[in-house]
């Protein structure tokens, strides 16, 4: 649930990296990026991680997971304000795609996450690290008795699904 709220953050902090910063949008995602896997790495160091080591059963996970997404919800909102934000200002031409007329930010959109779709699958069913990720999603304590780092797979797994939900809220902000 608390992916919600980075996926926003990633709105925001696009918003300031593009408009307030006047960086180019390709930088304004790597900042963002930054920003939502930093994000990712907090809640799972100052919400999960506890809960985790205490074998809290998944319902007070959930609960605490709501209650992240309600605290970075709201400091975004105490920190940029309620108004709308507006991202770029100049109408985007259309492009025929079949049936289907898209905007080039659409389109941008429509690569990039068939470009990241495909990373993530062949990160996931071809490396290492991916067949890490997949063992201690399926089984933390087999994971452990077999010599994972169960710490560092849960970092790095928070950190890059973070940042995948904050581009995702840039790239749609952009639109």
């Amino acid at each position: 649930l608390a992916h919600g709220a980075v996926f926003t953050l990633g709105a925001y902090v696009g918003y300031l990296a593009v408009v307030k910063w006047q960086l180019p949008i390709l930088a304004g995602g790597i900042v963002v990026v930054v920003a939502a896997a930093g994000m990712g790495c907090l809640i799972e160091g100052f919400v999960y991680r506890p809960l985790v080591k205490r074998k809290s059963p998944p319902e007070v996970i959930i609960i605490a997971s709501l209650g992240a997404y309600i605290v970075l919800a709201n400091l975004i909102a105490l920190v940029a304000g309620n108004d709308t934000k507006v991202l770029r200002f100049q109408i985007e031409s259309t492009h025929s795609l079949g049936g289907a007329h898209l905007t080039g930010i659409q389109l941008t959109q429509l690569v990039v996450g068939l470009i990241i779709s495909l990373a993530l699958f062949l990160t996931l069913s071809k490396s290492l690290a991916g067949k890490y990720w997949r063992a201690i999603a399926d089984n933390q304590t087999l994971g452990a008795v077999l010599g994972f780092d169960v710490s560092r797979i849960r970092w790095t797994v928070f950190a890059v699904g973070s940042a995948l939900a904050g581009l995702a809220g840039f790239l749609l902000a952009l639109d």
